[in-house]
């Protein structure tokens, strides 16, 4: 089991996106674990929307989007292909992320994406919209008091 640590970095034009081109893109039997060493389940209420998440992405299109809305506690998951957000999964955020860690484990098959939260044994899945595999993940916070913790620790592992 071979594995890549990444290093997600801030992007030029939005400072609160954090992005990395993988080694080679994210197929089926690979997985990638986000480790956040704190979890704010507090809603920031200074913003609109108060969202935090990972999207795992490619020439614009979003192949999987987690994202994290405290204020709605939710956890959506969902694609955007050519600029148009797909139809939106949800789940239920209370009591995901029971302790001060927040760990996001995420691997591809050939039909969907499989989610698992702080090694939880429920998994969750997300059928795949968009053909191919991503190439890059993004890890963004669209609030002033952030969800995570700043580095995200994020492993590649294939299997």
């Amino acid at each position: 089991m071979a594995s890549q640590w990444i290093f997600l970095e801030p992007t030029v034009s939005v400072p609160k996106l954090k992005s990395t081109s993988l080694d080679k893109p994210f197929a089926p039997g690979q997985s990638i674990t986000f480790v956040s060493t704190s979890f704010d389940p507090i809603a920031d209420t200074t913003v609109n929307l108060d969202s935090a998440g990972f999207y795992f992405t490619k020439d614009g299109d979003v192949f999987l989007s987690i994202s994290i809305r405290r204020h709605q506690n939710l956890i959506i998951f969902n694609s955007r292909q050519g600029g148009i957000w797909g139809h939106e999964r949800l789940i239920d955020l209370q009591g995901v992320f029971p302790g001060p860690r927040a760990i996001t484990h995420v691997t591809a098959n050939a039909t969907k994406y499989n989610i698992a939260f702080n090694n939880s044994s429920n998994i969750h899945t997300f059928t795949k919209v968009i053909q191919g595999d991503p190439t890059g993940v993004l890890h963004f916070e669209s609030n002033s008091k952030p969800v995570f913790s700043d580095p995200v620790i994020t492993a590649v592992i294939e299997n």
